[in-house]
């Protein structure tokens, strides 16, 4: 009995996998389970299982997709290729939400064969010789798994490779964070541990206390919630109400503090840890798709590139709608906490007053200067160089660098430039180039088998601000 009435203490509840045998038509538990964790006190005791409320959950990390990237062009196959296009199942998620945005341009995914650095890294190696990959997104908003994607895009982008590539990745601050953790007895509204300091650690009246952790049916993690009062010593505290059940044996206890919108804007700025114009972060307050809410930001980063690929490389995605994308404005952020946010150049997915969907600012990670700051600059050059490259491959390693060579280049780059100049877009859009030259091909004074192509390009500027003078007479 004593036990039972501890069940709801427990923050932790699994058994052993010796001690139970689970098949499709249910599960057996051995009569001898027991229970082995670090609480109620303990650390590491065992305690018979007498009884209780029993769930299974199931989930697999699907490996089918690990080897070699797949392509979809329409959402409509993302469920019969990927399984059920849901949050529980974000890899048929990311890619639907590209797909609504990708025009039928198309969406490569791969698979992990495990959720970390050493899954992602054999991911993304399957996929960063790809030249027909443009826009990489992970799911995983890791550091260490963003820096390695970041990598392989400038690794890629580099002179020698010439497989020119970006990175979307979503940028997620948690609402709460941990303060302290401790174990604690309660007596009424009263909360006393051995093993904390509620001064030090900077607790404060407003602060919330997470208690009695366990699992729900479900098998997700739950726990109570209580308000700090007063701090009353480095071991004491006053909660506004009493906790009920007492606690009379010292369990798993927590303080948590809740980051005003304010505090919040600046830690999903400092988030941030790479500075290129080859990664723009993405953040949206509260994204939903297909009925789902609170979606990660991932799921814009997908929806941001499917759109970057719908749309010209040179044209601005600042303020164009979005198709399947909402955003529930969570934490109805002001002006300047978006400014905060974008100063660290994140790309802020918003809704406007009239409900529809957009990009605040195309913005990248390298603030550094304007050409590097707006995105459709980088995509831009980097559609140019694909096609200059795809001229000069024909005659790469089977030519010798002779006049007559050097003649036949420049004549085949400058009819590219015109012929790139001289595509039509919309008139809001215009050209890719607005001027071009050759100014120069000429073989490398050091490395000999080397042919030097010097080009310069003037590229359309957005269109992002606007400054109207008005008199009255």
């Amino acid at each position: 009995d004593v036990f039972t009435y501890n069940l709801c203490l427990v923050d932790d509840i699994e058994l052993e996998p010796n001690d139970y045998t689970i098949d499709e038509d249910g599960g057996i538990i051995a009569a001898a389970a027991q229970i082995i964790g670090s609480y109620l006190g303990t650390a590491g005791q065992a305690f018979d299982l007498l009884g209780g409320d029993l769930s299974v959950t199931y989930r697999e990390l699907i490996k089918d997709n690990i080897a070699t990237a797949g392509l979809i062009t329409d959402p409509e196959d993302v469920a019969a290729a990927l399984g059920t296009v849901s949050s529980q199942n974000p890899l048929a998620l990311m890619v639907y939400s590209a797909l609504t945005e990708c025009g039928g341009t198309g969406c490569y995914y791969i698979g992990v064969a495990s959720n970390d650095l050493a899954g992602y890294t054999a991911a993304v190696n399957a996929i960063s010789t790809n030249d027909y990959i443009y826009s990489m997104v992970p799911y995983s908003q890791d550091a260490a798994i963003v820096s390695l994607t970041v990598a392989a895009a400038l690794a890629s982008s580099a002179p020698a490779k010439m497989k020119w590539k970006v990175v979307f990745f979503g940028n997620d601050v948690a609402d709460a964070f941990q303060v302290v953790a401790f174990t604690s007895t309660t007596s009424g509204a009263v909360v006393t541990t051995t093993d904390g300091d509620f001064i030090t650690a900077g607790i404060v009246a407003g602060d919330t206390m997470r208690i009695n952790y366990r699992q729900d049916a479900t098998g997700a993690e739950v726990y109570d919630s209580y308000i700090v009062e007063s701090v009353d010593s480095e071991t004491q505290l006053t909660l506004t109400t009493s906790v009920s059940p007492q606690v009379v044996v010292a369990v798993k206890t927590e303080l948590w503090r809740t980051r005003t919108n304010s505090e919040l804007a600046t830690a999903i700025a400092a988030q941030v840890a790479v500075t290129t114009r080859r990664a723009s972060p993405v953040f949206v307050d509260g994204a939903e798709m297909l009925g789902e809410t609170s979606l990660s930001s991932s799921y814009a980063a997908a929806a941001a590139a499917g759109m970057r690929c719908a749309q010209p490389p040179h044209r601005p995605l600042t303020n164009l709608a979005f198709t399947s994308l909402g955003v529930t404005n969570t934490h109805n952020f002001s002006d300047d906490e978006l400014d905060t946010i974008a100063t660290r150049g994140i790309w802020i997915i918003s809704k406007r007053e009239d409900d529809t969907v957009v990009t605040r600012h195309q913005l990248t990670s390298d603030m550094s200067v304007i050409d590097y700051m707006e995105q459709s600059y980088t995509t831009n050059l980097d559609s140019i160089s694909k096609d200059v490259r795809d001229i000069l491959k024909p005659y790469h390693g089977n030519s010798n660098i002779t006049n007559s060579l050097i003649n036949l280049l420049a004549t085949k780059i400058t009819g590219k430039l015109y012929e790139i100049s001289n595509r039509d877009y919309a008139a809001n859009i215009g050209p890719q180039l607005t001027s071009y030259s050759v100014e120069r091909i000429y073989k490398d004074p050091t490395a000999k088998t080397t042919l030097l192509t010097d080009l310069e390009y003037g590229l359309p500027d957005p269109f992002t601000y606007a400054r109207v003078t008005e008199r009255a007479i």
